[in-house]
């Protein structure tokens, strides 16, 4: 994935991603409050539509290979750093699922 694909709000998923089922991901921002974050998207067994989106990450960082960001987990901060290029996009992924509806 490249930064570009992610300002855009493309959706994608991280290297851990295990098919149709499994979470997909995309980058949002808030304007007028300065807010960037990525949200989580559960989606249904055939992948075709988002049933539940909610806030999964805060960004601080975006550089040309990475994204920063923190989350907060029972009240513990986990700090994450993904390179770019370990991220793939929805739709390129998607094409290979074994899909089962």
């Amino acid at each position: 994935m490249t930064k570009q694909e992610l300002l855009e709000g493309k959706v994608f998923v991280t290297p851990s991603y295990y098919g149709v089922g499994d979470n997909t991901f995309k980058f949002e921002q808030v304007e007028e409050d300065n807010q960037r974050f990525i949200t989580s998207e559960t989606r249904s067994n055939d992948g075709n539509r988002v049933i539940i989106q909610r806030n999964e990450l805060n960004v601080t960082k975006i550089t040309d290979n990475t994204l920063s960001g923190f989350t907060w987990v029972f009240g513990k901060l986990f700090k994450i750093r993904y390179n770019l290029k370990d991220l793939r996009l929805y739709d390129d992924v998607r094409k290979y699922d074994d899909v089962r509806v």
